[in-house]
């Protein structure tokens, strides 16, 4: 496997458990703040970049099931 690729992966992977972890720290007000800065964030996104629409939208998807209980 590609060097690059992995270092990637590795880096992906660290950066899912401490989310994890941070998370589980949060009071419920909290996640909610936090997930409607997300949406912001992607709204905002999709708006200067419709171009990466669909890569836009797959983010969505997997910050949505990082971020379920």
């Amino acid at each position: 496997m590609d060097k690059n690729l992995k270092e990637i992966e590795c880096e992906i992977a660290a950066l899912k458990i401490v989310i994890k972890s941070l998370l589980s720290t949060l009071s419920d007000k909290q996640r909610r703040d936090m997930l409607g800065n997300i949406s912001l964030v992607i709204e905002d996104t999709s708006s200067k970049y419709p171009q990466l629409n669909e890569v836009i939208n797959l983010t969505e998807q997997y910050v949505k099931k990082l971020t379920q209980a």
